[in-house]
């Protein structure tokens, strides 16, 4: 393999030393914080607002819940070149991609859907009839 693809363990650590010596990387590591924290804090305001919503009226979550379940069924990279062609590839396409990856989980939570438990309900029943019937899993 190429050291431009994999380089070395030991060039991998020196850089990382000479980067942290330097500053550098506290400066990129802070960048990226900064995304990621303001990324979640979007995608967390935002999937409790809509989960709330959906979760205290019957009419918000009759008109939302089919967009919504349609919208997380996109995973974020799917989002990536509808969202380039919309805000470019600056900040905001970083914050947006964090906020959709934050968003349906914490809508999901406060909404109370309990997808997860029943599969689990679905799985235990499956694996209970095949052990009745002999097939080990």
């Amino acid at each position: 393999v190429p050291d431009q693809v994999l380089p070395p363990p030991g060039v991998v650590f020196s850089t990382f030393a000479d980067m942290a010596a330097s500053g550098e990387l506290w400066s990129h590591l802070s960048i990226s914080l900064v995304r990621v924290f303001s990324g979640f804090g979007i995608g967390l305001a935002a999937g409790l607002l809509l989960g709330a919503a959906m979760g205290l009226s019957p009419t918000v979550r009759d008109y939302v819940f089919p967009l919504f379940k349609a919208f997380s069924q996109v995973p974020v990279i799917g989002w990536l070149p509808l969202l380039m062609l919309l805000v470019g590839i600056d900040e905001a396409l970083k914050f947006l991609l964090i906020a959709k990856a934050a968003l349906v989980p914490v809508a999901r939570i406060a909404l109370g859907d309990r997808t997860d438990e029943l599969v689990g309900e679905v799985v235990q029943q499956f694996n209970a009839r095949m052990a009745k019937a002999g097939v080990a899993l």
